[in-house]
Formats: C-alpha cells, structure tokens, sequence
C-alpha cells in the first residue's frame, strides 16, 4: 500500500475585520470573513454570518420589535440590515413594520436574539 501526501498550500491576505472595528484580520482563501475575537464575543453568530451569506434572518430588538432581513453590514455600533421587513404572513410578529427596501440601521446592543431562518 502506498500512502500519498496531500498538501494544500494557502495563500493569505490581510483584510480589515467585517465586524466594523477596524482591526486587520489575517485571511486564507479557503475561509470565509473571519472576525477578530473582540467581534467574535460582541456579535450573535447568526449576525456574523448574514454579514457573508445571503439568506433568511430574524432578530429581535429590546423593544420587541422581530425584524426579518436577508444580509448584514456591521458599522461601528450599528448593524444595517438589508431587504427588511416584518412580515406576519410569514412570521408570528407582534409589532408588524412597515418594509424597508433600502435598508434599516439598529443597534447591535439592543439587539435580543438573532436566528438563521433556515427554512
């Protein structure tokens, strides 16, 4: 029996940390967006990765408030969500919004709980 070796040889990049702080991250290509570990402990997993993957998201903020959004963006405090709305004919809400087509800032300490839909 013959054993083979394979070995896979990445290259690296330094891009700035998508969780809005400024910070550079070292970054293979192999991997997604990764977020420096302050990041990592401030944002909610689910957060982090509408910030990179297209896809169905909830949140709920302090107020009560359910917002459903397909894609993140972390700026400093302040998390814009995108293609949001609050839709009751799809989710049990109980503070239907109106949508917002371009886009809703919130801020990520009020934010309760985020949730991949995956539905």
């Amino acid at each position: 029996m013959i054993e083979t070796e394979t070995r896979l040889e990445a290259r690296f990049t330094t891009e700035r940390c998508p969780g809005g702080c400024g910070f550079n991250v070292l970054v293979s290509e192999f991997s997604g967006p990764l977020f420096c570990p302050q990041c990592e402990r401030r944002l909610p997993p689910a957060l982090r990765k509408a910030c990179s993957d297209y896809f169905d998201y909830a949140l709920k903020l302090r107020d009560g408030t359910v917002v459903c959004f397909s894609q993140a963006y972390i700026q400093g405090e302040f998390a814009t969500l995108t293609d949001c709305s609050t839709n009751p004919s799809s989710y049990a809400l109980e503070n239907p919004m109106v949508p917002f087509p371009r886009g809703l800032d919130v801020r990520i300490a009020d934010i309760v709980w985020c949730a991949d839909l995956g539905h």
